[in-house]
């Protein structure tokens, strides 16, 4: 799937430089400005949410100590938190991730999306890659309605806004999502 996202947003950004070099366009270089920054951010908030390790959970030479403390335990809520998988002792909101194969510091998904583990270390990334692209997606169809009330569009380019409108639906409701778990904290 992420390779599906890069693909679309390539796309996007190719028409992108094209309504930029159109000539019915060219009095949009406030829109088309904002529209390349945007464009800009996105791919690197991609690029970090791809290459960014989530935050993985290190071996402090703890689980040892704490299989002992298990096997001698008086009462549950002093019980450490370990993975048996890993070896390790899990701090809290730590969980372990089955395709990474790890523990992951505050652990949130695996986004087949961005093909990386949203967790500690990028999870910055992965509300920010939501954000531009909502941004993104914005400010290409404003463009893409400029230019389809200026001259008549082909059907393949109308296909194409009806597949970014639909890739925007689920992105919202993907950012009004995780904007609602950071306000409840």
């Amino acid at each position: 799937p992420w390779r599906i996202v890069c693909a679309s947003n390539l796309m996007g950004s190719l028409l992108t430089i094209y309504f930029v070099l159109h000539e019915s366009l060219t009095d949009l270089y406030i829109l088309h400005l904002m529209n390349t920054m945007c464009q800009s951010l996105w791919w690197i908030c991609f690029v970090m949410c791809l290459l960014q390790s989530p935050g993985k959970v290190l071996d402090t030479g703890e689980y040892a100590q704490c299989l002992e403390i298990i096997r001698n335990f008086e009462d549950e809520k002093t019980l450490p938190n370990v993975c048996h998988t890993c070896g390790v002792r899990r701090p809290l909101r730590s969980k372990h991730c089955k395709i990474q194969r790890c523990c992951i510091h505050k652990f949130d998904h695996f986004c087949p999306f961005v093909g990386n583990t949203v967790g500690r270390d990028n999870y910055k990334f992965f509300i920010s890659l939501l954000v531009m692209h909502t941004i993104c997606g914005t400010l290409w169809a404003i463009t893409a309605i400029y230019l389809a009330n200026r001259i008549s569009i082909s059907w393949i380019f109308l296909i194409f806004m009806i597949y970014s409108a639909m890739w925007m639906l689920m992105i919202f409701g993907l950012l009004n999502y995780h904007t609602q778990l950071i306000l409840n904290n």
